[in-house]
């Protein structure tokens, strides 16, 4: 009986931790999904997308590992602490979407 309480107390454990694996990784992505939206909207207005997207990724608690800017398409990879499990890394890149020939390939 005691050997079958700490299996399930083991697997309690593992499922929990996945879930908070689960939500960091959720958590970083909006975090620079939203960031490289932000960037690419003032990059489409000619201000500087990499300083937006850097200041809405710090808002969301995000460390910048890297941006990119290239004309209005904004790229940033971002790292969010997560706690007892380490910290999580999202990439996202936002832009106006691709038009005739840059679709077609």
């Amino acid at each position: 009986m005691l050997t079958w309480c700490s299996i399930a107390s083991l697997l309690l454990a593992l499922v929990v931790m996945l879930g908070q694996v689960h939500i960091a990784h959720a958590r970083a992505q909006g975090a620079a999904d939203l960031a490289a939206l932000s960037g690419a909207d003032a990059a489409a207005v000619g201000a500087d997308g990499c300083s937006t997207a850097a200041m809405i990724a710090h808002a969301n608690g995000a460390d910048v590992l890297s941006c990119s800017s290239d004309g209005q398409d904004v790229v940033i990879e971002v790292r969010l602490p997560a706690g007892r499990i380490g910290s999580a890394r999202a990439i996202a890149r936002a832009g106006p979407a691709p038009t005739g020939a840059e679709r077609s390939g």
